[in-house]
């Protein structure tokens, strides 16, 4: 469903990258609503795979608006490497010569708004803590903030008034689950991007953030595990939501408004459902689980 608005696209001018889209993921959904909105969308995922590019294609025809554009883009960014070449990619013409040819496949783009969802399976105790570990931090968190710098980098010397609007998915859980490696430590750090970006200027001035909590998404790469406990989770007055639900909130938080509220302050939203709340015991849901 396209979001609500009085315009009927109301991301017509936006340059949308967003990060770590599979079929069925939050990433999806909000790829979704940017392209009913009319959103320019650079999507990247790790895996080129048939299936991911049927995706596009059908999310494509679905979806897209008002001369939306969907641009999938191979990329691994738990790679530095890969990170740059993204951001180069974005912010540059891409051309192809073919004799005294010389066609433009796509113009240099300013990103506007950036979702970065690419996350790995995490898995692990504090005890595994390492090579694995860091790999998953290289990818949620130390590649997201150099995105961010690279992103906002774009443009900065012609076009002075441009702002990159970041959705950092922030999260309740701070190890409460258990075993899922350093997703924990990745989140709270994300508290510590947000509060550096008041005192670094060199590279926040043309950024604002919003920095929702997320709780328990039903369905995702991260909780689908869980979904057994989904009735046992809400008994006990927690509230999961779909990717739809999700998504649909996350897009309130890129609207005109919200976005000239966070040259403000960061917008810090609460979509824990309560999650995060009181301590969970997640043994004792899964004991209530299984005698149910």
């Amino acid at each position: 469903s396209a979001p609500a608005s009085a315009e009927p696209a109301p991301y017509a001018g936006d340059v949308a990258v967003v990060t770590g889209v599979a079929p069925n993921s939050i990433a999806a959904q909000v790829v979704n609503g940017l392209l009913a909105g009319g959103a320019t969308v650079i999507a990247t995922s790790h895996s080129f795979r048939p299936s991911v590019k049927a995706w596009a294609r059908e999310t494509y025809r679905t979806h897209a608006r008002a001369g939306a554009q969907l641009w999938l883009v191979p990329a691994n960014l738990s790679s530095y490497r890969d990170v740059d070449a993204l951001v180069d990619w974005v912010g540059h013409v891409q051309k192809k010569t073919s004799g005294a040819t010389t066609t433009v496949l796509k113009p240099a783009y300013e990103p506007s708004l950036f979702f970065p969802f690419a996350a790995p399976p995490v898995h692990g105790s504090l005890a595994d803590s390492g090579a694995l570990f860091e790999s998953q931090a290289r990818l949620m968190l130390w590649g997201v903030e150099r995105a961010i710098a690279g992103f906002a980098a774009i443009g900065a010397d012609t076009d002075v008034q441009h702002r990159l609007h970041v959705v950092l998915p922030g999260s309740p859980n701070r190890g409460v689950f258990g075993g899922d490696g350093a997703y924990g430590e990745v989140k709270s750090a994300f508290d510590a991007i947000v509060n550096r970006a008041r005192a670094e200027h060199d590279w926040s001035g043309r950024v604002t953030f919003a920095h929702p909590k997320i709780g328990w998404v039903r369905g995702t790469g991260l909780m689908g595990g869980n979904d057994p406990l989904v009735e046992v989770v809400e008994r006990h007055g927690l509230t999961t939501y779909s990717t739809e639900d999700i998504a649909t909130e996350l897009l309130k938080l890129v609207s005109a408004e919200a976005r000239e509220q966070a040259r403000t302050a960061p917008l810090d939203v609460d979509l824990t459902g309560g999650l995060g709340g009181a301590p969970i015991d997640i043994r004792a849901l899964r004991a209530e689980a299984m005698a149910d």
